[in-house]
């Protein structure tokens, strides 16, 4: 599936509609769904198709990266408030270990998650160039493949999920209500290696209103 050259001229989300209209029927009567995207900046703040999912009861499971882990200087300034949007919707969230090592990034001492893909039932992968975020949806011109196979989405599965207990954070609200951070027997209840420098350049960020622009 590629985008429209039209996206240049008047930066119309032509892709996610395609790809949205593509699996209409298979999200209506979906059980279980893995989205994995780099960035999660949704357009205009919503979650659209993430709430219809939730209120059919299908299980979400999202696959991020951490504040710590993203290759993007900006994307943490607004993930942090839908980080709370998400988990109070019932999404199961993975961020990625700024210091993960896997088969892939075995030579690096920090790293980043950065896989596409979409895995509907175990039996619909799509995997592509599109992000979670508005420049995906307005500005890039994107492609992606869809595979009807049980056998590799399985596959593309295992590939994510694998080695999910090493790499990943799993998000979760405590007894308490506060954001927990687990990984292994590890488990913290702060951003992990996200310290106060980190965290000033965000407020910044969040105040020049920039999301919808990213």
């Amino acid at each position: 599936m590629f985008d429209s050259i039209e996206k240049l001229n008047d930066n119309k989300p032509y892709f996610r509609t395609r790809a949205e209209q593509t699996v209409e029927n298979e999200l209506s009567k979906a059980s279980e769904v893995i989205i994995s995207t780099p960035y999660v900046v949704p357009h205009d703040g919503q979650f659209h198709v993430i709430d219809r999912l939730r209120e059919q009861g299908s299980d979400v499971t999202l696959l991020t990266n951490s504040s710590a882990s993203n290759d993007s200087g900006f994307i943490p300034a607004y993930y942090e408030k839908h980080r709370q949007t998400l988990l109070n919707k019932g999404v199961n969230i993975y961020e990625y270990r700024d210091t993960a090592k896997n088969k892939d990034h075995y030579f690096h001492v920090d790293t980043y998650y950065h896989n596409k893909t979409l895995i509907i039932d175990n039996k619909l992968t799509f995997i592509g160039s599109s992000n979670f975020d508005p420049r995906s949806d307005f500005l890039n011109i994107e492609f992606g493949l869809f595979v009807h196979s049980e056998e590799f989405a399985k596959q593309v599965e295992a590939y994510l999920l694998s080695e999910k207990d090493q790499l990943f954070w799993s998000v979760s609200h405590n007894e308490q209500g506060d954001t927990e951070w687990q990984s292994g027997d590890e488990v913290r209840t702060k951003n992990p290696n996200y310290s106060s420098w980190n965290k000033l350049p965000d407020s910044i960020f969040r105040k020049m209103n920039g999301e919808f622009e990213l």
